[in-house]
């Protein structure tokens, strides 16, 4: 900044008046005050300036040659600017302030213009400038932000009154503002159960105002779109000083989805649908547990593992094509034959495990028994040929005194055990 400069008022302003020995003395008084001043000695002046140069305040008499300067800010307004407006008045201009109302002047000053009340004018109306411009550089910054978030944002004001939405919850929900004028009607559109928006705005309230929390925890629900689709979403109110909410929303539902994938890969087997070792180790060990604190009360366990008689012959002679269609076939043999209760694994290659809960060991092995007939009376057809299979068994009492890595060790001996018997025998487990 130049020296001539230093210490004025980064505003312009364009100062209107028709006496020249007036007009000479606030100009002057303006130039040392203010960096940008124009001056016109009448409205048809005036106006042409200000189209040129676009001054923030104008100072003007409100009755000027040409055009007055009613006339003149008239124009101006119409012509979509909003400048600042100083109007200065005599006393018998008084009839025509009436005129002046829809123009919205800024202030009045009475003629003659006193230096320190101009002054203070401009500056008051540059102070205003200046927060008026952060309101809207912030508001500019929000509007920028709001837009461009990847989550739905929303405003309510303590009416419970819309006040805004971002492109976002339109992209998410479908509804434009003008379809859901308050919370109540959005809540409705997307919670269309009865009762349900009251009991999440209830939870939505007593979390906010529950002082005991320093961190709100988002509210996940399953929300109605317009078009009729189900999204998880994930809310997030939050209650500004003003007493308005605030409420962030973000789209779970392809996050559930591709989480509800990867619990069934890392707990399912993927040819035949059972559950994988994964799930079974986890259920042998609450079976354990459970068997440690009822054995008394029905809570001993059989742990059954077993595996196809002459499945790697299949294999080879047929094809793995086949020794598949051969598993499936096995694992919906396993889940019919099942009582309620017990469940069935794929343990790997062609090896199975049944864990039985509630049984003593004499009810585990007609269980087994059970399980074995059915997969040897099952016919399975390969290029119109049937032949039937057969499958032996290994099977381990569940009482909670053996845990259960050593128990699955056991039970695999003990499969051993009745293959070296021969095809389709069942050994048990009668300890060391």
């Amino acid at each position: 900044m130049d020296n001539k400069n230093k210490g004025k008022l980064e505003i312009s302003v364009l100062y209107v008046e028709n006496e020249s020995t007036m007009r000479e003395k606030i100009a002057e008084i303006l130039r040392n005050q203010v960096k940008n001043v124009y001056i016109a000695k009448d409205g048809i002046e005036g106006l042409n300036i200000f189209r040129e140069h676009r001054p923030e305040i104008i100072i003007t008499n409100l009755t000027l040659p040409k055009l007055s300067g009613l006339d003149m800010v008239r124009k101006i307004k119409e012509g979509g600017d909003d400048p600042h407006i100083i109007m200065a008045v005599a006393r018998n201009d008084l009839d025509y302030l009436f005129e002046s109302i829809d123009l919205s002047i800024s202030r009045y000053l009475l003629k003659p213009l006193e230096k320190e009340k101009l002054v203070s004018a401009i500056r008051d109306i540059s102070k205003r400038k200046e927060i008026e411009q952060t309101v809207l550089d912030e508001k500019e910054k929000f509007q920028i932000l709001s837009e461009n978030a990847p989550l739905g944002i929303m405003l309510i004001d303590k009416d419970g009154r819309l006040k805004y939405i971002n492109p976002k919850i339109v992209e998410l929900f479908g509804y434009q503002h003008n379809e859901i004028p308050d919370a109540m009607a959005w809540f409705i559109k997307i919670f269309p159960e009865s009762g349900y928006p009251h009991n999440v705005i209830v939870n939505w309230i007593n979390d906010m105002e529950d002082s005991i929390h320093e961190k709100k925890e988002p509210w996940v629900h399953t929300s109605t779109c317009k078009n009729g689709v189900q999204k998880i979403v994930d809310f997030f109110p939050a209650r500004l000083s003003t007493g308005e909410l605030v409420i962030f929303c973000d789209d779970l539902t392809e996050l559930k989805k591709n989480e509800q994938k990867l619990f069934y890969i890392t707990r399912f087997d993927a040819l035949t649908g059972l559950p994988n070792r994964h799930s079974m180790e986890e259920t042998l060990r609450q079976t354990v547990e459970l068997s440690k604190n009822g054995r008394k009360r029905g809570g001993l366990g059989a742990l059954l593992f077993m595996d196809l008689d002459g499945f790697r012959e299949i294999n080879t002679t047929l094809g793995h094509t086949v020794g598949d269609e051969l598993l499936i076939a096995t694992g919906k043999m396993l889940k019919g034959a099942l009582r309620t209760g017990d469940s069935a694994y794929r343990f790997g290659g062609d090896e199975f495990i049944v864990i039985f809960k509630g049984v003593s060991m004499a009810e585990a092995k007609l269980a087994a028994e059970r399980i074995q007939r059915t997969v040897n009376q099952h016919e399975f057809s390969v290029d119109y040929k049937k032949f039937t299979m057969d499958i032996s068994m290994g099977l381990i009492q569940i009482d909670g005194t053996i845990d259960p890595v050593t128990l699955l060790s056991k039970v695999v001996d003990t499969l051993y055990k009745a293959r070296k018997l021969g095809r389709n025998h069942i050994a048990i487990y009668r300890g060391e």
